[in-house]
């Protein structure tokens, strides 16, 4: 789950769709709410809306390259035109960050996003792909080429992130942040039977950005989690 400014209408949506905001829903119920979710997820759309501007994100243990297209996330760009005159009212990670971003430029103040879930929800994943709209989201990277080479497993790998802003000369802070990741994510992942990528590591990481979007600087915090978490293995791991 992750917590942001967000708020997309759904008045485009069809009457057999099922509902995007969880909060509009008539039962509140534990069984409501799954029942949405199982049939949104069923329709490959993955991102739910919740109350306290917050977002709802199911693993769908799948590939879903249509997901993450540059020509999707280009329409969530700051200077793109507002989806949501257009038709498109489906929540995304993506508007989540353009939201957050929004919200920044217009008050100057601070905005978080936090991660939450069991392991294996998708929390890595999801944190990649907030991270990945703020290195991209402006002019200077090419996100096309960058994009459409995740298409084919639908997973964000950092170190061909890397090596791709390597060869921009526009783009030493967004290399050093992915390298930063890459490093992390190498001392401090291990796989396990529900996760091949399970954090072992919690971390900080805050971008300074400019009013266009633009990343600036970055300052990341990390430290191993203890404790049986940290260093015991479940049994056939």
């Amino acid at each position: 789950m992750a917590m942001c400014p967000s708020g997309c209408d759904d008045d485009t949506r069809g009457s057999d769709e099922p509902e995007s905001s969880l909060s509009s829903l008539e039962s509140q119920t534990e069984g409501a709410i799954l029942g949405v979710l199982r049939a949104r997820l069923k329709l490959g759309q993955i991102f739910s809306e919740a109350a306290w501007r917050s977002l709802v994100v199911c693993n769908p243990v799948q590939a879903t390259p249509q997901s993450w297209t540059a020509e999707l996330l280009a329409s969530f760009r700051l200077d793109a035109r507002d989806s949501r005159q257009h038709g498109k009212a489906e929540p995304h990670i993506w508007a989540t960050c353009r939201d957050a971003l929004r919200c920044y430029v217009q008050t100057g103040r601070s905005v978080s996003l936090a991660m939450q879930g069991e392991s294996g929800a998708g929390k890595t994943e999801t944190a990649k792909h907030a991270m990945l709209y703020f290195l991209l989201g402006c002019a200077r990277t090419d996100s096309h080429r960058i994009i459409d080479s995740f298409r084919g497993n639908g997973r964000l790998d950092l170190h061909v992130l890397a090596e791709m802003l390597r060869t921009n000369s526009n783009s030493t802070t967004e290399h050093t942040v992915v390298c930063s990741h890459v490093l992390i994510e190498s001392l401090s992942s291990a796989k396990t039977l529900r996760n091949d990528n399970s954090s072992r590591s919690c971390h900080l990481l805050k971008l300074a950005v400019s009013d266009k979007g633009d990343l600036s600087a970055f300052f990341l915090l990390w430290r191993l989690v203890g404790g049986k978490r940290g260093g015991g293995r479940a049994p056939r791991e």
